[in-house]
C-alpha cells in the first residue's frame, strides 16, 4: 500500500516498517519486498548478502517470485542454467534420501544461478510429461542438467528409470511402457538446443524384486554402461552393474555429500568436479561405490563451464 502509493501517499519509509514487522510473522511477502529494498538500497544501504537471506527466506516460505529474483541477485550475467531435479523415494519400502538429496541439490544449483524445475515422486506419465515440459523451458540455455534419485535397474543394455508407486511390468518387454528409459530423456535433451547437457544419476539402489520381473539370478541391479554421446556428460553415482548406498536416514547419500562439496569449491571445470567425487565417494565408502561418468562435451579451454564461478578469495571469505 505504501509502497505503490495505493489509496494512500507513497511513503517508502512507511513500506519498509509495515514489511519489517510482517516479516516478524513470517509472512513471505514481506521477506521478498525486504528482500528488494536492499537490493535497490531504497532508504536502507544496498546490501547484497542481506537481499539473498530475504529472497532466501521468502522462497522458502513460499514466495513465487522469490527465485528468479535469486537467481538475478546473484547471477546477472550468468548465461542460462536449467536443472531439472526428480527424486523418487515412495515405492512400496520406502527409500531413505532421495528427497533429502534433491532438496539439498535445489539449493545448492539455485545458489549458482540455476533455474529449478522440480519433480518429487511422479508417476511414469508425469515422469516422462516433466521431462518434455523441461526440455521445452530450458530450449535455448547455456546448459540444461537432468538429475534423478531414485529406483533404477537396466535390461539388456537399456537402462530405466522407476517411477513412484511403479506398476509391475507384465514381462521385460514391458517395461518401457511402465519405467521410464534413460534413452527417451536423452533423446528429448538431445532435440533441444542446449550447448551443454548434464545428466547425474543417483539412482542404483538396492533393488527390491517386485520391480523387476527378472529372476534372481539374473543381474538387473545397477545400471549398464554407457558410451560416450556427443554433447552430453552422464554421471553415475558408481560403476555398471553396481548398487549404491543410500547413506543415513534424514542425510544423503554418499554421492550427493561429495556433490555438495564439490559444488562448493571455485573455478573447478567439470571433469575435475566428477574425478573429485568419483574420489571422494570411494573414500565415503572404504571403495565399496565407485562412481563414473563420461564426457562428451566439446568444450575449448576458453569455453569449459563451470559450476561455481566464485573467486577463491570470495570461497575463503565465505568458508571462514
Amino acid at each position: 500500500m505504501y509502497e505503490k502509493g495505493n489509496g494512500v501517499p507513497r511513503n517508502d519509509q512507511k513500506a519498509l516498517y509495515y514489511y519489517q514487522q510482517a516479516a516478524k510473522k513470517n509472512f513471505n511477502t514481506a521477506f521478498f519486498h525486504l528482500g528488494q529494498f536492499y537490493e535497490q538500497g531504497r532508504i536502507v544501504p544496498m546490501d547484497k548478502e542481506l537481499a539473498q537471506h530475504y529472497y532466501e527466506l521468502a522462497d522458502s516460505a513460499g514466495e513465487v517470485r522469490a527465485s528468479d529474483a535469486l537467481t538475478k541477485l546473484l547471477s546477472p550475467n550468468m548465461p542460462h542454467r536449467y536443472a531439472l531435479l526428480l527424486a523418487n523415494d515412495d515405492y512400496r519400502v520406502r527409500l531413505d534420501n532421495p528427497i533429502n538429496d534433491e532438496r539439498d541439490f535445489e539449493k545448492k544449483l539455485k545458489g549458482l544461478g540455476f533455474q529449478i524445475m522440480r519433480c518429487l515422486n511422479q508417476d511414469y506419465k508425469s515422469m516422462k510429461d516433466s521431462i518434455a515440459k523441461f526440455c521445452d523451458l530450458a530450449d535455448g540455455s547455456d546448459v540444461a542438467l537432468f538429475y534423478y534419485a531414485g529406483h533404477a535397474l537396466q535390461d539388456r543394455g537399456v537402462n530405466y528409470l522407476i517411477p513412484a508407486q511403479p506398476t509391475r511390468p507384465s514381462n521385460e518387454a514391458d517395461y518401457v511402457n511402465v519405467y521410464v528409459d534413460l534413452p527417451f530423456v536423452i533423446n528429448s535433451m538431445k532435440n533441444r538446443s542446449f550447448k551443454r547437457r548434464i545428466i547425474i544419476l543417483d539412482a542404483c539402489r538396492d533393488l527390491p524384486d517386485y520391480i523387476s520381473v527378472r529372476s534372481r539370478g539374473a543381474n538387473s541391479q545397477g545400471l549398464a554402461a554407457i558410451t560416450e554421446i556427443k554433447d552430453f556428460l552422464i554421471a553415475y553415482s558408481t560403476q555398471a552393474g553396481e548398487t549404491a548406498q543410500d547413506g543415513p536416514r534424514g542425510g544423503n547419500s554418499p554421492y550427493m555429500k561429495a556433490l555438495l562439496e564439490e559444488l562448493d569449491v571455485p573455478q573447478q571445470d567439470l571433469d575435475n568436479v566428477f574425478i573429485h567425487i568419483r574420489e571422494r565417494v570411494d573414500e565415503l565408502t572404504d571403495s565399496k561405490q565407485v562412481p563414473f561418468y563420461v564426457n562428451g562435451l566439446r568444450e575449448s579451454r576458453n569455453e569449459k563451464f563451470i559450476f561455481n564461478s566464485k573467486n577463491n578469495k570470495q570461497h575463503a571469505n565465505q568458508t571462514k
